[in-house]
């Protein structure tokens, strides 16, 4: 934590357990999932939801792409993405009765899911940014 000019700056997210804050990943993984209904990308939300917001899913919303959302809107995008990382679908919508289904497209969305470079085959990855 730095506290500079009468602002608050927590350089990770440990700082908002000095101020007994609620974690701040939590809120955003509960905005996140809601946008994911909204995109109706998914077969069935609740079993979703149940993934995404528990065990180490809620703070990889941190990293979550709301581009990549946004392409998975198109369905060619999506049949294209569940081929590329094995993400099963249920006619034109991600499958997330089962629960590997949803973790996969929690690491997809959330900057976790990548292709290898030499050989074009997915790989899960613990974060990336932009290549420079």
């Amino acid at each position: 934590v730095v506290i500079f000019d009468n602002s608050i700056y927590m350089l990770t997210l440990a700082g908002e357990n000095l101020f007994n804050m609620e974690r701040s990943y939590k809120a955003i993984c509960s905005a996140k999932i809601g946008a994911i209904k909204e995109s109706n990308i998914i077969t069935d939300f609740e079993a979703f939801s149940r993934i995404a917001g528990n065990g180490h899913n809620p703070r990889k919303f941190v990293s979550f792409n709301d581009a990549h959302l946004q392409k998975l809107n198109n369905s060619s995008t999506r049949k294209k993405m569940a081929r590329k990382f094995s993400i099963q679908l249920d006619g034109d919508k991600f499958d997330t009765t089962k629960p590997e289904t949803s973790d996969k497209l929690v690491k997809l969305l959330c900057a976790r899911g990548m292709v290898d470079p030499f050989d074009d085959n997915p790989m899960e990855v613990a974060g990336s940014k932009k290549w420079e």
